[in-house]
């Protein structure tokens, strides 16, 4: 019965939940209230498609709806150990607060993913009049609905069949008996075609522990975020206060004018230079030049130009915690309600186990008592359906349950990971940004860099779905340790012209380099990925260039000519030091490559 899943996932189905509106509705005495509802729209088609070709219908339903159904499917598919998906809980908040409406709706929307993930949830009677009529009366309507068919009907979508049969829809008068019932006559075949395995009490027990393990580890992921998120919050706050304190410095810099009178008309001479300290050499009274200064603008226009912008290096923090509590934090909670769940089936097996030992009991006293035959065969029976229900339940829990839910886990913990990646990336390029334009702002570029800077920054945008080859935002490296990435990436196409292009995450795919030059690769790359500052070369030390020749060295001798190259291809001209004289800069050359200095 696998193909009941395959034909299923084929079509693959999507419930959205959306619009929040309040609307009234007709109480008791006449009286008309208003709640808030939710439009409730079914997506169907091939996953080749965009979803705006899906066809659509939609209903409109309000919370207690949602968990009618959810009721009626726990009595349904629940006590037969499906895990139907959780509900909000509920509250007493009000229906008009936009934060809580956000929060119930994203938690709604979960309920509707689990329930389309499910072929016999989807398929269900109940379901699909829930999908496709639109209550409009008190509590009672959806009650209506649901069992005896009323209600207002709105038409179909033409999402195509889940197997070859073609079928008619079942007419609203049709009676809820499980016969009659699509989802729950697939739910009996497809367990019919499972067999327990040979120790199931030791395999629930093993579930039981990894119930309790990630249910620990979902928890403390949960308080790490939130402690996180407070820390985030204060680092924006402190952020707003250094700002403030930079128009302070603005101010006071306004107001002096001796030290911020710069005077760039001199030219820099190094005959002045040379003049100067030999009249100190030989003592003698020499007047000495104005030292000159590079072209700079005044402390005060720069940092009044650059002040505003501080608070904003980090824009894209200051929501991530709010940000975070929708795409992050609730499906994890939401994870955690599931495990609950999950755990309470396990417990409700139990419960199923010890009534079955109290009723074997009663059955064996009955038999060797006085009781009338009428009696024992009572007992008996409720005996034999008790034992038939914990088959039928450990066999769905474990052949159905446990696999279905585990699938479930993985895809909804990636979406959040990926949600907060593509979240916290988002926030992170903001804050780069603009720490650049404030940054050129201070270094007194054009107004209209500036200006330009402020139009790209100022607004964050956050991808649901991350993109794993987001775009480098790289500084203009002016002498600061080589070109930017655009063009390194230009300056590799033209050493490899025949390169095919480089997809996303292709930078994790780049070529293995030969065993004879991985070494001297390696010890490249050691070294230039540190350095003192963002694009700033590191300053080499002779001490570790000796090293590496050694190292290289000796695995030349292991590895082949290559090396040998790539070492020879690694050595320098040594810089002189100021205080050394030509002749001893040219022996210690010579000490350290052996290469006679002419």
């Amino acid at each position: 019965m696998s193909h009941i899943l395959r034909d299923y996932e084929r079509h693959q189905r999507r419930i959205v939940v959306e619009l929040p509106e309040l609307r009234k509705i007709s109480g008791g005495l006449l009286i008309a209230r208003q709640v808030m509802t939710y439009a409730v729209c079914v997506q169907c088609g091939n996953s080749t498609q965009s979803p705006s070709k899906f066809p659509k219908y939609g209903v409109r339903h309000r919370y207690s709806d949602f968990e009618a159904l959810s009721l009626r499917l726990q009595r349904r598919f629940g006590a037969e150990g499906m895990l139907i998906p959780p509900l909000p809980p509920k509250s007493i908040r009000n229906n008009k607060d936009m934060d809580f409406i956000k929060s119930r709706m994203n938690w709604l929307q979960y309920f509707m993913d689990g329930i389309a993930a499910s072929p016999f949830l989807f398929n269900d009677l109940l379901t699909q009049k829930f999908l496709t009529r639109t209550t409009t009366g008190g509590n009672d309507s959806i009650v209506a609905l649901f069992d005896e068919g009323l209600g207002e009907t709105l038409p179909h979508a033409s999402c195509p069949p889940l197997s070859s049969e073609k079928s008619p829809p079942a007419p609203p008068s049709i009676s809820l008996t499980p016969t009659h019932n699509r989802g729950y006559v697939q739910w009996t075949e497809y367990l019919s075609s499972f067999v327990l395995p040979l120790e199931p009490e030791v395999v629930i027990e093993k579930v039981r522990g990894e119930i309790d393990t990630a249910e620990s580890a979902v928890r403390a992921t949960l308080e790490a975020y939130q402690a996180l998120g407070e820390g985030i919050r204060q680092y924006a706050k402190g952020i707003q206060i250094f700002s403030q304190s930079m128009h302070v410095l603005a101010e006071g810099e306004g107001k002096i004018e001796s030290l911020n009178a710069v005077d760039t008309s001199h030219k820099d001479t190094s005959e002045g230079d040379q003049g100067t300290r030999g009249s100190f050499q030989a003592e003698e009274p020499h007047v000495i030049p104005f030292a000159p200064f590079p072209r700079w603008t005044p402390i005060p226009a720069l940092a009044s130009q650059a002040a505003n912008m501080f608070a904003d290096t980090v824009p894209g923090y200051q929501g991530v915690p709010e940000q975070a509590a929708y795409l992050f934090l609730a499906r994890l909670e939401y994870e955690l309600v599931r495990l609950q769940a999950l755990k309470g089936l396990v417990a409700g097996r139990e419960a199923l186990l010890a009534s079955i030992l109290k009723l074997q009991k009663k059955v064996h006293r009955l038999r060797h008592g006085s009781a009338s035959p009428a009696d024992r065969e009572v007992y008996e029976g409720r005996l034999a359906t008790e034992e038939v229900a914990l088959y039928k339940f450990t066999k769905a829990f474990l052949c159905y349950t446990v696999p279905h839910t585990a699938r479930e886990r993985t895809q909804n913990l990636n979406r959040a990971v990926a949600n907060l990646v593509a979240l916290q990336t988002s926030a992170a390029a903001a804050s780069l940004a603009r720490t650049q334009s404030f940054w050129r702002a201070w270094a007194g570029d054009s107004e209209e860099v500036v200006e330009e800077a402020n139009e790209v920054g100022g607004r964050l945008l956050l991808p649901l779905v991350p993109a794993f080859a987001s775009p480098v935002l790289s500084m203009e490296n002016k002498g600061q340790g080589g070109p930017s990435q655009p063009n390194r990436a230009q300056a590799a196409k033209k050493e490899r012209p025949d390169a095919a292009p480089r997809g996303p995450g292709s930078f994790l795919q780049e070529r293995a380099p030969s065993s004879s030059t991985s070494a001297a690769i390696a010890l490249k790359g050691a070294r230039g990925s540190e350095g003192t500052g963002l694009g700033a070369p590191k300053t080499e030390d002779p001490s570790d260039r000796m090293t590496d020749h050694a190292a290289l060295a000796r695995t030349a001798e292991a590895g082949g000519s290559d090396v040998t190259h790539a070492l020879e291809g690694t050595r320098t001209p040594r810089t002189q030091a100021p205080w050394e004289s030509d002749e001893e800069a040219a022996k210690q050359t010579e000490a350290e490559t052996g290469t006679p200095v002419l």
